[in-house]
């Protein structure tokens, strides 16, 4: 984060005192990154956000739905959601893999 923050300033032509980010909101931003919340990309989109619109972390968060999910069922049950609203590029898949394996 630091070196996007050193570029953002130095595109807006700010120094640090003049930064729309204070410390407290980065630490936040860092904190979501750490607990794994959200990952290290999003941050810093996020951190993008928070530089052009003033808005604290979890703000931004929050309303983009931005938090990572790391509930395995969450996941699983959202592939499945996709799997079965999906068949004819499921069917295409096997019968790719299937023409693959009779190759090897």
């Amino acid at each position: 984060m630091q070196t996007e923050l050193l570029r953002r300033l130095n595109d807006s032509g700010k120094n640090i005192a003049g930064s729309p980010v204070s410390p407290a909101a980065l630490a936040e931003l860092l904190k979501l990154v750490e607990e794994g919340k959200i990952t290290g990309a999003v941050g810093k989109k996020v951190f993008a956000t928070m530089f052009e619109s003033g808005r604290s972390a979890r703000t931004i968060v929050a309303a983009e739905g931005l938090t990572q999910i790391s509930d395995t069922s969450a996941i699983e049950e959202a592939a499945r959601d996709v799997i079965a609203k999906n068949p004819d590029n499921v069917a295409k898949y096997k019968a790719e893999m299937k023409a693959s394996s009779n190759f090897l």
